[in-house]
């Protein structure tokens, strides 16, 4: 079936917030071009020029691929019968009016549309402990900011499918209680369908919690205990909905993005969702307890909070610590009276020494006098076994690049007395069968900061599954394996076709008398573009018309009508005429005859 897309030319309208695109990118969509353009009163309207490109090169003209001209001023639809044969991407389309004595208006541009733009993303999950990973809360967020291209899901197996992804730069996020919080930015999601395998692995913290797990605007989310005793109702915003706002509650699960409208302005320090305490008047008194934790020696709490506004007073918070749940049996360990919340996240963090070798609860209470929202988010707790540890590693992950090679990727929060890394390859899920693909050990930085190391994996072949391994080595010799991630190439990538032909063919009709159609070939790796020019000449060496200027996918064969007019859209005489086919590798021309 031939994909086209129709343009509609509007000559006396002028609308507004046209720059939207068309998730339905394969079937060709109606493309509207809304500005009004501009009129020449002292020249004769011929018709209109129609012009294409992508929005990367909107702002030059000399990239617009030229893909036809009207020849009346009525005409004001066009095809674009070339749209199947673009690359995937974003299109505008640029409309001027053709005036007498080659004399073009200033352009008038379409809404963007998109082709081909859409990928299946497949996530591959594994523990570094063989634990089931059903329940990792999966995000994919493109850097576009576009709402409708962050994309979540839960998992149920340890495989997630993400359908119709648009294709772009990512950020993906995952998060399972017990585990280090996985995050990865710049992830290049543009081949279909996208693998992407990673580790999560156990968190060095004695507990931690992030938030992200819980249904959007809970009101009970074990294991936390909330207690509200203040017993007021919570403040809401004006013009903004969301589940049990205004109720009497403690703490709620809040999701900015998921209210009605989404409240863009408003952040977590990680992930997209987090605990918050809307305000009571006149004061809030309300309790967020920790599940038990028993903490051995060096123990201490941190947490990141922060207040939405200071135009009410800032946030104002304690947090307590006790062997039970009972708010009226703990101790305050923050400074008395209260802590006041800044505006941004700010992480605080408490030590917990009075409470060594012992099971403990810790509380966060709002005591806000009639200010907003008091956000917390990123808890922690930790005592000497998150200090003890040679290597934090934070994720360890695979995927598919566009040349079908398998890049791994993986993060250490922190190093101590290591020597470096290696590498190890499996055709199946077992270490004994596994091959190390490192030739030379990878060395560690040994720093207390974020580091990240990858390697790329050329010596793969296409559909096919590998199973990856890494493996921590210590100054004193002892190792430590993590994985194994899977990754599967592409099924669809293919040995580049080469083609060796160009070709332009006889026209035909010829002689004619009304059209001909000259059809042509294109050489060069299938799908590669080819910047492509055919003019028509008169017997005397003048250019009467460029049929096509712009660039053509190699590998394919085209064709195009000439109706026998020239650039001006006015019929030309009867006679001899050559037309040339030009690319940068090659050059040929042919006559053909107009007759009466």
């Amino acid at each position: 079936m031939m994909l086209h897309i129709k343009i509609i030319i509007l000559i006396y309208f002028f609308i507004l917030n046209t720059q939207t695109h068309c998730h339905s990118n394969r079937v060709a969509p109606i493309v509207t071009i809304f500005s009004m353009l501009p009129t020449i009163s002292n020249r004769a309207l011929l018709g209109y020029k129609i012009s294409r490109s992508t929005t990367e090169n909107i702002s030059n003209p000399n990239s617009w691929d030229n893909i036809g001209t009207t020849n009346t001023a009525n005409d004001t639809t066009y095809t674009d019968a070339t749209w199947a044969q673009q690359p995937s991407g974003i299109y505008t389309y640029i409309i001027q009016s053709r005036y007498s004595n080659n004399v073009l208006s200033t352009p008038a541009f379409s809404n963007t549309v998109a082709y081909d733009m859409n990928t299946n993303v497949i996530v591959n999950l594994a523990t570094s402990n063989n634990m089931n990973p059903v329940g990792t809360v999966l995000y994919l967020t493109c850097v576009d900011g576009d709402p409708t291209h962050v994309y979540q899901m839960t998992a149920t197996s340890s495989t997630v499918v993400f359908p119709n992804v648009w294709r772009g730069t990512y950020t993906i996020k995952a998060s399972l209680p017990g585990y280090t919080k996985f995050v990865e930015t710049n992830v290049q999601i543009n081949v279909n369908p996208f693998t992407y395998s990673l580790l999560l692995t156990l968190s060095p913290f004695v507990f931690e919690d992030d938030f992200e797990n819980y249904e959007s605007f809970s009101t009970a989310f074990t294991p936390w205990t909330l207690i509200d005793q203040d017993h007021l109702a919570a403040y809401g915003f004006s013009g903004i909905t969301f589940p049990h706002s205004g109720e009497d509650r403690a703490f709620i699960i809040f999701a900015p993005a998921e209210t009605t409208p989404a409240m863009t302005d408003i952040t977590a320090h990680s992930g997209n969702i987090m605990a918050a305490c809307f305000a009571s008047d006149p004061a809030n008194n309300d309790w967020m307890i920790s599940p038990q934790i028993h903490v051995t020696t060096n123990p201490s709490v941190s947490f990141f909070v922060r207040s939405f506004t200071a135009s009410y007073g800032l946030e104002r918070f304690k947090v307590y610590v006790g062997t039970s749940p009972n708010p009226a049996t703990m101790t305050l360990v923050s400074p008395a009276p209260y802590v006041e919340a800044p505006i941004e996240w700010t992480q605080f963090t408490y030590s917990l020494n009075a409470f060594q070798n012992q099971n403990i609860y810790v509380a966060i209470n709002c005591v806000s006098m009639d200010a907003f929202i008091f956000f917390v988010d990123d808890f922690q707790v930790s005592d000497e076994r998150t200090n003890t540890l040679p290597v934090t590693l934070s994720s360890f992950n695979a995927m598919t690049l566009e040349n079908n090679s398998v890049k791994i990727k993986w993060t250490t929060e922190s190093e101590t007395n290591m020597s470096g890394y290696h590498l190890y390859r499996s055709d199946d899920n077992n270490l004994n069968n596994a091959k190390k693909i490192t030739t030379q050990l990878i060395p560690a930085t040994n720093s207390s900061g974020q580091n990240n190391y990858s390697v790329n994996d050329e010596e793969v072949e296409h559909s096919h599954t590998y199973y990856y391994w890494l493996t921590s080595i210590e100054s004193n010799g002892s190792c430590l394996q993590n994985g194994p991630v899977s990754v599967r190439t592409n099924d669809n990538i293919e040995t580049p076709e080469i083609f060796t032909l160009n070709k332009l063919n006889q026209s035909y009709p010829n002689p004619f008398k009304t059209s001909t159609n000259i059809s042509y070939s294109i050489s060069g790796v299938k799908n590669t573009a080819v910047p492509t020019e055919i003019c028509i000449y008169n017997v005397k060496g003048q250019k009467v018309k460029t049929l096509i200027i712009g660039n053509h996918l190699s590998g394919k064969d085209f064709s195009i009508n000439w109706d026998g007019t020239n650039q001006q859209g006015q019929k030309v005489q009867t006679g001899i005429y050559f037309y040339k086919f030009s690319t940068p590798e090659y050059t040929d021309i042919k006559k053909m005859i107009l007759i009466k």
